[in-house]
């Protein structure tokens, strides 16, 4: 016949971790999202030297000579990263001088 048990019904607790899995794998989906995202935009901007090099002469107020320039776009990706790494954290007119010494 019926025998009577006794014993934890785990149905509410799964209803809750499901919940829990739901939202931490939309935001993981979302980081995923956001960084794939972010890795394209970083590498268009360095893909495309001709904006890198606007970029640069804007955020530095450099007046660029025509060796600079050529400087600027022959030294490849990890050059041109580096550039604008340094230029990102120093000021303008110690860059201006820096960049100057170098050409």
């Amino acid at each position: 016949g019926i025998t009577n048990e006794q014993g934890m019904c785990v149905l509410a607790p799964n209803v809750v971790n499901s919940y829990f899995f739901l939202f931490f794998w939309f935001v993981l989906i979302l980081g995923v999202l956001v960084n794939v995202l972010s890795v394209l935009l970083v590498t268009s901007k360095h893909l495309f030297t001709y904006g890198g090099w606007k970029a640069l002469i804007t955020r530095t107020s450099l007046r660029p000579t025509e060796y600079q320039k050529q400087l600027y776009f022959d030294s490849g990706t990890s050059g041109r990263i580096l550039l604008d790494k340094i230029a990102s954290n120093i000021t303008g007119p110690t860059f201006n001088r820096l960049f100057a010494e170098t050409a």
